[in-house]
C-alpha cells in the first residue's frame, strides 16, 4: 500500500509536469509566455494546481519511479499510456531548451563561487537552474549582464529588460 501511494503521487507529478512542459512548447510557438499562463490559471479558486517548469527532471522520483508501475502493469496485462506519454514528453524537454550541458563534459569539474556583485558582473551569462529561497535574486538582477531563467525566479525583477530570457 505505501509503495502504491508513493508511486501515485510521483505519477501525478510526472503527468502534470509533462502537461506543462508540452504546453510550454506549444505556447512558445504561439508567442505566449507559459509562466504568465500558470500565474493566471492558479488564481482560479478550484480545479487547478500549478506545476512549474525546470531545466530537467532530477532524482529518481519523477523520471524513474513511475516506470516501475509500468513494468509491473505489463506483468498483469495492463497498459499505462499516461505514464509512458508523460515520460516521453519529460525526457524530450532538455532537447527543447537552449543549453545541452550533458554534451559538455569539460564543465563537469567546475566549482561554486561566492554569490557577490563582482562575481556576477564578471560573467557573460547567469543561468538560473533552481529557485532557492535563500538566493538574493535582486543581487543577480542588478549585476548580471545576461540572464537565462529556467525557473521564473527573476520574472518580476527583470520584467521588460532586454538581457532577460525565460527558458
Amino acid at each position: 500500500m505505501a509503495e502504491a501511494v508513493k508511486l501515485t503521487e510521483n505519477i501525478f507529478r510526472a503527468v502534470n509536469i509533462a502537461m506543462v512542459n508540452e504546453l510550454k512548447v506549444v505556447y512558445a510557438a504561439m508567442g505566449t509566455d507559459i509562466w504568465d499562463v500558470i500565474e493566471a490559471a492558479k488564481t482560479k479558486p478550484f480545479g487547478f494546481m500549478p506545476f512549474y517548469l525546470g531545466p530537467g527532471l532530477g532524482g529518481h522520483c519523477i523520471p524513474i519511479d513511475p516506470f516501475y508501475l509500468t513494468w509491473k502493469a505489463r506483468k498483469h496485462g495492463q497498459e499505462t499510456r499516461f505514464i509512458e506519454l508523460a515520460g516521453e514528453v519529460n525526457t524530450a524537454m532538455p532537447a527543447y531548451g537552449i543549453r545541452p550541458s550533458r554534451d559538455h563534459a569539460q564543465f563537469a569539474d567546475r566549482k561554486s563561487i561566492e554569490l557577490a556583485a563582482e562575481n556576477i558582473s564578471g560573467f557573460d551569462l547567469v543561468l538560473v537552474a533552481t529557485h532557492h529561497e535563500t538566493v538574493d535574486w535582486s543581487l543577480i538582477a542588478q549585476n548580471a549582464r545576461l540572464v537565462v531563467d529556467s525557473r521564473n525566479a527573476l520574472s518580476a525583477a527583470m520584467k521588460g529588460k532586454p538581457n532577460y530570457f525565460k527558458a
